[in-house]
Order: structure tokens, then sequence, then C-alpha cells
């Protein structure tokens, strides 16, 4: 940046672009920090059920059908598609890293991309660029995003989809181009694909700011013009829809060969995924999660959501229509997946910019209303409360992480006590891939739920849940469950004559 046009942009723009810099800095020391933990830390069930995946993709010859060897043979339960973990795999073998680094790597550098698909949105719906600025400051700052940054996890892969999906269609509609269809239509069967949870409130975020436009322009439904404009618009998201429900199908099939996948199929996980009725207008999930947990983990404190909600409905006249749909933008998913929000506190990242961007849009109306350095003292005070935040809520995590010993030493028991072709048989650790994953080691996990007549068909039949390679046995803590009994005890009884029994 030259020094004429930093005089241009004024002090306190350099300032916020500064920031920015800075900002990239601390969510790169939180990586740093975190380059050598394992990754029993935040939600350690889903990193390594990622991890996992990644690790065993490696020589595989069914991409599609990676395996996350958990549930038996043929190993195979895909949830989404498997974007994340071959860039992941790939950067692994090509770089002198281990896997969880490369995991946390490839995280990091999707969450930090994400600002650029972000300005541009902002800066084509309202031709603000201080606001677009002010809006990658927070959210690089945002403590849940800081934190999720450098988690081995797909959400910020999605998140940066998602966001250029929307950035590809505002740019498209603008100005419409063979180059930018191809990056809309990719940005959306990706974004959807990889996790269509985040893609649905960017989807919408699309639709309400095309409406306005395509009932604007009625008279020209018509023409060649508006179907250039706006067909291909349709065909991204058509297509992206098609292959995420084709993708659905094919992973529910896949389940369905594999020894216990059945029960994760979408049809079981549908209660799980959108909860029921009576959560979704539960008033505890919209005050103790919404504006309790989450707006806390994103912000620093939940009184910042309250401000920047009051301040740009009442003082925001150029960003009000704009501060409306951010905050049914943030809503809406809870509402949508109320039992996934209301459980993980990381299905935030996917619609917790909605109010991270609102925060920005009321830092930006106290600029209106009196000056830029107005503007800027508010969106340095929002600042300084999220790294209060952060220091608060997630920094201990990074420093002194809370690490089950006890998987840990199940892991490397297992590891020192079985061959690498051998195959886990683990009770009472759920379906959990910690275990497996830092023994190396294929499994199949009895979850809690297992009923004693599945059970007892493994003792009857066990060739049927097996490949030819051996069985070994780790049982991490006895079965809470009521079926656990009789059928819990044959089984081990049976693979004890079918396989080598190793127990700790």
């Amino acid at each position: 940046m030259t020094g004429s046009s930093m005089r241009a942009m004024g002090r306190p723009a350099v300032l916020i672009r500064l920031g920015i810099a800075a900002a990239i800095l601390l969510s790169a020391t939180a990586l740093a920090l975190s380059w050598n933990l394992p990754l029993l830390e935040f939600h350690s069930f889903r990193q390594t059920q990622t991890a996992i995946s990644s690790y065993w993709m490696w020589g595989s010859s069914h991409w599609l059908a990676y395996p996350t060897p958990v549930l038996g043979y043929p190993w195979s339960i895909p949830f989404e598609f498997p974007l994340y973990q071959a860039i992941t795999m790939a950067v692994a073998s090509a770089l002198p890293i281990s896997l969880d680094q490369s995991g946390r790597l490839v995280s990091w550098l999707f969450a930090i991309a994400t600002i650029f698909p972000l300005r541009l949105c902002l800066r084509e719906i309202t031709g603000r660029e201080r606001l677009a600025d002010n809006a990658a400051l927070l959210f690089l700052l945002s403590p849940l995003y800081m934190f999720g940054a450098r988690a081995f996890m797909i959400e910020s892969t999605a998140l940066f989809l998602a966001v250029s999906f929307l950035a590809a269609t505002i740019s498209y509609q603008r100005a419409p181009s063979r180059a930018g269809f191809a990056w809309m239509l990719v940005a959306a069967c990706l974004g959807a694909l990889v996790k269509v949870t985040t893609f649905f409130g960017f989807g919408l975020a699309a639709m309400l700011f095309l409406m306005p436009k395509v009932f604007g322009h009625r008279r020209e439904w018509r023409t060649q013009g508006f179907a250039v404009c706006y067909l291909p618009i349709a065909i991204s998201v058509l297509a992206a829809l098609l292959l995420t429900l084709a993708y659905v199908h094919f992973g529910d099939v896949e389940k369905a060969r594999t020894v216990w996948g059945a029960q994760l199929g979408s049809k079981n996980l549908a209660i799980w995924n959108f909860g029921t009725w009576d959560q979704k207008i539960d008033p505890s999930l919209w005050k103790d999660v919404v504006f309790g947990r989450s707006s806390r983990e994103l912000l620093g404190i939940t009184r910042v959501a309250w401000f920047a909600m009051g301040t740009v409905l009442l003082f925001g006249r150029g960003l009000r229509l704009l501060g409306l749909c951010l905050l049914a933008l943030y809503l809406l998913p809870f509402f949508v997946f109320a039992n996934l929000h209301h459980v993980h506190n990381y299905y935030q990242l996917a619609n917790g910019v909605f109010l991270v961007v609102l925060v920005a849009c009321a830092c930006e109306t106290l600029r209106d209303r009196g000056n830029d350095w107005l503007g800027l003292l508010a969106t340095l005070a929002v600042a300084a409360v999220m790294l209060h935040g952060f220091h608060r809520d997630f920094l201990p995590q990074i420093l002194t992480p809370r690490i089950n010993q006890r998987t840990v030493e199940l892991a490397n028991f297992a590891r020192s006590h079985t061959a690498p072709d051998e195959v886990i048989l683990g009770f009472g650790l759920a379906w959990s891939s910690e275990v497996p994953y830092y023994a190396t080691r294929r499994a199949m996990l009895m979850t809690d739920f297992s009923e004693a007549t599945a059970l007892r068909r493994m003792r009857e039949r066990p060739a049927d849940y097996q490949t030819q390679a051996m069985l070994a046995q780790v049982v991490g803590r006895p079965l809470a469950h009521a079926t656990q009994g009789r059928g819990f005890a044959e089984v081990r009884h049976q693979h004890r004559a079918a396989g080598r029994v190793v127990r700790h």
C-alpha cells in the first residue's frame, strides 16, 4: 500500500487494514500453539472421525465411499463429500508434517481465505469498503472462529465454499459471464456436498439477495437477458441439491453395507439432525443457546449481540434491511437444525458469520451517525471484547487442554498389542474414532444402543462380521445399556475363540 493510497483511505481505514493483518497473526499464533496437540480436545469425537477417514483414504481405491473404519467391514459410512479429507491427506503426504498438523493447517487456510469472498459480498451488496473491512476483522477475531479454525474439521472448508457461492452469485447477477457461471456452479456443488447444513444459510442469503431483483424485473421475465442472468443461478442451485441428494442416497447404501452403519442412515438420523417441534419452540434453545452460549462464543459477551441489533434496527438507515436479513439468516438454522445446534457448538461456525457481520453493520451505523473515528472506536471496542472472550473461554483449552489420558493409554495399548492389519473389537467406546485413530487400527465398535439380537447374531455367525483380518479386542468401559447383559458376554466369549483377545 503506497503512501498516497493510505492518505486517500484515511487513517481509520488504514488502522482497520492493519488490524486485519494483526488478526491474521493472532489466528496463526493460535494455530502454532495447537500445532503439536492431539485432536483430543474441542469435539474430539468429530475431529478424530474426520482424521481417521483422511488416514485410511491413503491407498484406498474407493475414494467416494471413503473408509471410516469404526463400525465394521467394509468400513465406509460416508456423511459428507471428502474434499477436506483428500486435501488434508495430500498436504500431509507432500509436506514433512503429521496428519494432525496437516488437518489443522488446511482448516486454518480455508478460514483465512473466507475473508476474501466475504469482503466481496459486502462490497457488492452495500458498496461500503469500510464495512467489508470491519466484517473481515471481526470475523478473524471472533473467539469461536479463531478457535475452530485450528481444528481438524470440515467446517471452515464448507464455510469458504458457501461464502464463495454467495459471492459468485452476486457477481454473476451484476455481470454474467461463463467464468462467473463456472465459479458459481463449482462453489454451489462442492459447498452443498461438503456440508449441506452450512450451505443452507447461504442458499437462503442468495435467495434474499435475488428476490427483489427478480420481482423488480417482472416485465423482463420472458426476455433473453433475464434468462441469461438468472437461469444459470437456478441451474447452479438445482445441480447442488440434486448432487447432494444423490450423494446422501449413495452414503445410505454404503452405510447399509457396513456391519453397524445402517443405524446412521439419513432416515434414522432425521430427528437427530432436525430435532423435534418441541425443541424448536423451546425457550431454553433461544435463551441459552441462540442468545446465550452461541452469541457469547461468537462475540465475547452476549450484550454485543443486543447492541448490534438495537443499533442497526433503530439507527441504521441504509443498513436496516440488511440487518434484518442477517438476523434472520443467523436465527433460521437454529430453528431448522435445532438439535444439532443445541448439542454441538461448532455448528454455529456455519451461521455465526451472519451475526458477526451484523455487529460490523452496527459499527458502520455509528460511523454514519458520527464520523470515521467513532466507527473505528466501536470496531476496536468490539474487537477487544472478542479477544477477552477468546482469552476467557478458548485460550485455556489450547494452553492446558483437557485430554482424556485413558483414551491415550487405550490407543497406545491397542497399537502395541495388535498388528497393523488387525481389527479392534471395542465395547463401551460408543462409535468414537478417538481410540482407533490414535491406535492406527480399524475397529468394530459396539455402541451402547446395539441390540441384544444383533449381538447374538455376531455370536452365532461371526464370519459375517469380519474379513480375513484377525480380530483383537479393547474394552474401554462397561456398556451402560440394558442390552449389554448376556449378548455382550456371549459375543466376547465367541471372539475369544475366533480371534486374539486384548483387554485393558
